[in-house]
């Protein structure tokens, strides 16, 4: 099992470098960062940095464990324009960038900013023509494509990633975003994840079941995608306890909470269902910069150190 770290994009600057430093040397694989452009409930008067820009920097900075967004919204970008961002970012890294793509949900945040937010549908059939685009200028000279979304004439794209291919993650809970997963993408993330605390047994949860179905629907060996899973946990008795509460009362999202042991336990449910990577949010690690920095090393001593 693998361990990424997800920050979401309210921290200061110096706030994200720090956290994310930190998150480098206990050990997680990957930093991933949300890309909203408001704050996600509550006051929306309140920081949020943008996301690419944010990469960016990280990428230069933190010179070690894999960046990436969770996950692009793709209504922010033209796709000729956001596969010129990543292989960008790319470059910069060294060849660190997992690209994760979804379709958004918060419609706010496309109203306050002059955004379209179409029916779920449609935004998925845009998607699909930017990852075709994007897929398309990583892997040829030039570009031409003709789409109901996104027309490109004659695009080329240099210099390339440096990975071939730069690995695309697409984040889907629903049936629809995981058949363009199973089309498309190198790993599936969900952020379905109340199953862990639910589901005591050894049946395969129902969001695998239906992911193994887009697969074969596909043509897609299972095997040959890798399974990521958004996740909360929460050791009780510390600050992100009270925040898990929070998640768990008003937002129907059931975090893991408990001592190290128990931790584990989920984390070993998480591994049985054929995931390989966990993605820890930050914000059931702690409340504060300095709980969360405790918190993540205290999740990568008592939990992630057991499954190295």
């Amino acid at each position: 099992m693998r361990f990424s770290f997800v920050l979401s994009p309210e921290w200061s600057w110096k706030e994200t470098l720090g956290l994310f430093r930190q998150a480098e040397a206990v050990g997680f694989e990957r930093i991933l960062y949300g890309d909203h452009l408001l704050p996600m409930g509550g006051d929306i008067d309140g920081p949020v940095q943008e996301g690419w820009s944010i990469l960016a920097a990280v990428a230069a900075t933190v010179p070690r464990v894999r960046v990436g967004a969770s996950v692009i919204c793709n209504n922010f970008r033209n796709p000729a324009l956001l596969a010129k961002m990543a292989a960008t970012v790319d470059q910069i890294s060294g060849g660190r960038l997992s690209l994760g793509l979804g379709v958004g949900w918060y419609e706010q945040e496309h109203s306050a900013y002059g955004y379209g937010f179409p029916s779920a549908g449609e935004r998925f059939r845009q998607l699909e023509e930017s990852i075709q685009i994007v897929q398309s200028l990583f892997a040829n000279r030039r570009t031409t494509f003709n789409g109901a979304h996104y027309q490109v004439t004659d695009a080329p794209l240099f210099p390339k990633p440096v990975q071939s291919p730069l690995p695309i993650f697409i984040g889907a809970r629903k049936p629809k975003g995981m058949k363009l997963a199973a089309r498309y993408a190198q790993e599936w993330n969900t952020t379905d994840f109340n199953w862990i605390v639910e589901q005591q047994g050894n049946e395969l949860p129902e969001v695998m079941r239906t992911f193994h179905q887009a697969c074969a629907d596909e043509g897609r060996d299972v095997a040959s995608i890798e399974a990521s899973t958004l996740a909360f946990f929460a050791f009780e008795g510390d600050p992100g306890a009270g925040q898990a509460e929070f998640y768990r009362k008003h937002r129907g999202q059931l975090p893991v909470v408990g001592d190290g042991n128990t931790l584990c336990k989920a984390v070993e449910r998480v591994e049985a269902a054929g995931f390989s990577q966990i993605c820890v949010c930050s914000v059931t690690l702690g409340v504060g910069y300095d709980d969360i920095r405790r918190g993540m090393e205290r999740f990568m001593t008592e939990v992630g150190a057991r499954f190295a």
